[in-house]
């Protein structure tokens, strides 16, 4: 039997005297429930006593959700929808993949043994070595150069093919903790492995399914870019204020 730990509000038990009691749903009002799910998880070690914070919750979510995974996916995904009418082209250059198949087969890998072990906050930081080395690859390859000649259009497709390849195992790793949306977000549902990867774990594992490259073909229709989950960048930003406030009042009561 599995049981969570406690939570603390700055170290100090949640009590309505204190004004540090936190409702879920009021969480969930201001993130959406993907991020809630993601942050708990990455957050605090399952099983363990944990500290939360209005802070460290903004700075998770805007960190690895809206400015990491988020804005590899909505890049990734619109460079497809200007160059390639929203579909993943066929690879035309060899090589230009680099290492991403690596970094990804190894990360999902070391998911599959974290995830087992309900290690939740190391399979998730398995996950985001893929999206800030995708991310660093894009920097490298620089695709919306290459989109402005026409003469590297097969090179284009190649890079593009390759990010969109990461997307897909992002998508499949990610759809146990983020079920709502985030899945859906990445393209996951031209992938018939990522709507049920949890089962995956039954058949070698999520992580099984998400390694490799080459899983799709091309031609692949993929979604319009559109917020990674319900709580997104611009919502956060637009409640930060309120956010804040929620932080001065409680730090007042604590001094």
């Amino acid at each position: 039997m599995w049981a969570h730990g406690f939570l603390t509000v700055g170290g100090k038990k949640m009590s309505k005297t204190n004004a540090t009691g936190i409702h879920p749903f009021e969480l969930i009002d201001h993130f959406g429930t993907d991020s809630y799910r993601y942050y708990f998880m990455r957050e605090i070690r399952f099983g363990e006593d944990g500290s939360f914070s209005w802070e460290s919750m903004v700075a998770r979510h805007n960190a690895d959700l809206a400015n990491g995974l988020g804005n590899l996916a909505s890049r990734v995904l619109a460079m497809l929808a200007s160059s390639f009418d929203g579909r993943v082209p066929e690879p035309e250059v060899e090589g230009v993949e680099d290492d991403l198949p690596a970094v990804i087969a190894d990360a999902a890998r070391r998911y599959d043994e974290h995830m087992l072990a309900v290690r939740l906050h190391e399979g998730l930081a398995t996950v985001w070595e893929i999206v800030d080395r995708a991310n660093g690859y894009l920097v490298e390859r620089e695709p919306w150069k290459l989109a402005r000649d026409g003469a590297r259009r097969g090179e284009l497709a190649s890079v593009l093919y390759a990010a969109a390849e990461t997307l897909r195992a992002l998508a499949v790793l990610i759809s146990p903790i983020m079920p709502g949306g985030g899945g859906a977000s990445l393209g996951a549902a031209r992938d018939p492995r990522a709507p049920g990867a949890a089962a995956g774990a039954r058949g070698g594992g999520v992580g099984r399914s998400a390694a490799g490259h080459g899983h799709d073909e091309g031609g692949s229709a993929l979604p319009a870019p559109r917020p990674l989950s319900e709580g997104s960048r611009d919502r956060v930003s637009r409640e930060t204020h309120l956010v804040d406030g929620k932080l001065r009042a409680a730090s007042a009561v604590r001094r």
